[in-house]
């Protein structure tokens, strides 16, 4: 009788690895549900958790010395938060995540994933792979932030949000988005004004909906074709569809 494949975690960096490794780490993990804007880890605090999103986006910030905060990446289901556990490192000095839509994600216990990750060697390289994806997206968020234009920087977050979300309409604040852009609320009405004159979104308090995902590409600086093509040769290298 042939053997069934196993079915999806909703994870596609969990559902690349052997399945021997994928049981093992599923048996740790825990569905949880985290609502926007919920903190998953504080600058200089020890990392309880790794987190598998199934859905929604993990945002990685940068605290500035006076509170304010530069997003330096973000992680979907093509991924996990955590990666520092099993790189040796208990926190990080400046960097918070938080959740940045309401996301469904499978959560291991630090000490669990660090020592299921140092045994289970096809889990462990995945994760090596998968550090070298999230320094290029470091990297680039750096220039990003300071050479493209808040609606650039808003086109490329909310195609990244449709790709992780498999959804047109999408949730969020005001507050939130400018949080993310490094921008005064008000700046927010007027990029999602100008999206919205071009026909790309429709905007209304509390929600955007994608109409035109070509001419929002075409808004978008060049960082979001970099970056997901970053991603799409990870998953090719594990091979996973990179369109999930």
């Amino acid at each position: 009788m042939a053997a069934t494949d196993p079915v999806a975690s909703g994870n596609r960096l969990i559902d690349s690895l052997p399945q021997s490794d994928r049981d093992a780490l599923l048996a740790l993990a825990k569905q949880v549900t985290l609502e926007t804007g919920e903190v998953l880890a504080e600058a200089d605090e020890p990392l309880r958790y790794a987190y598998f999103p199934r859905n929604g986006m993990v945002s990685i910030v940068t605290v500035v010395e006076d509170g304010t905060m530069v997003e330096s990446g973000t992680i979907g289901n093509e991924g996990m938060f955590g990666i520092q556990i099993v790189l040796g490192a208990e926190s990080s000095p400046n960097l918070r995540a938080l959740a940045q839509i309401r996301t469904d994600a499978m959560r291991v216990e630090a000490d669990e994933f660090r020592s299921l990750a140092l045994n289970a060697s096809t889990l462990q390289s995945r994760l090596l792979r998968y550090s070298h994806v999230l320094l290029v997206q470091a990297a680039q968020a750096v220039l990003c932030n300071r050479r493209h234009s808040a609606e650039q920087r808003c086109a490329k977050w909310l195609l990244f949000a449709q790709d992780r979300m498999g959804t047109d309409r999408i949730d969020l604040t005001q507050e939130f988005l400018s949080q993310v852009l490094g921008v005064r609320r008000a700046s927010v009405t007027t990029v999602a004004n100008a999206l919205r004159k071009q026909g790309f979104i429709a905007y209304h308090r509390g929600s955007i909906t994608i109409l035109d995902r070509a001419g929002l590409e075409s808004a978008s600086c060049g960082c979001y074709a970099m970056i997901r093509q970053e991603y799409d040769r990870f998953l090719k290298a594990t091979g996973v569809s990179a369109n999930g």
